[in-house]
This record gives structure tokens, sequence and C-alpha cells, in this order.
């Protein structure tokens, strides 16, 4: 996740990662970064779908037209 540039303390969050509750970060921080989680594991299933189907990321999805305008 480094690499798609996900923060360090985000990582940690999504891993799991306790703070041992020492020092400013770990007594005032209570902030769960839930949107900024939701953002790098969207990112990671992304870069991970891109490296199991590459020629997937340029597909194009069309609309089916009415049968109406063929007319």
């Amino acid at each position: 996740m480094a690499r798609l540039n996900v923060p360090p303390h985000v990582l940690s969050k999504i891993l799991g990662h306790v703070s041992d509750g020492q020092g400013v970060t770990g007594i005032y921080n209570r902030y769960a970064y839930d949107d900024e989680k939701r953002r790098a594991v969207e990112a990671w299933a992304q870069y991970i779908g891109h490296l199991i189907d590459p020629s997937g990321s340029n597909i194009v999805a069309l609309r089916e037209q009415a049968h109406a305008d063929q007319a």
C-alpha cells in the first residue's frame, strides 16, 4: 500500500495495530480514519484487480440502443 501512497498511520489502522497509548498521538488522536481506510482498501482492490486482469483496464461499457432508434 505504500506504493499507492497510503500513509503509514492509515495502514496501521487497517491492519488493526493498536497504539501503546504513549505520547500525544496515543492520548489525543482518537479519530478512526474510516474514510481514509475505505479509500485505501478500494485503491488496493483496484491495484490487485489490474494485476489479475490487466486487459480489463481498457474495457468500455456501451449502452444498448432501443430498437426504435434503428427504425
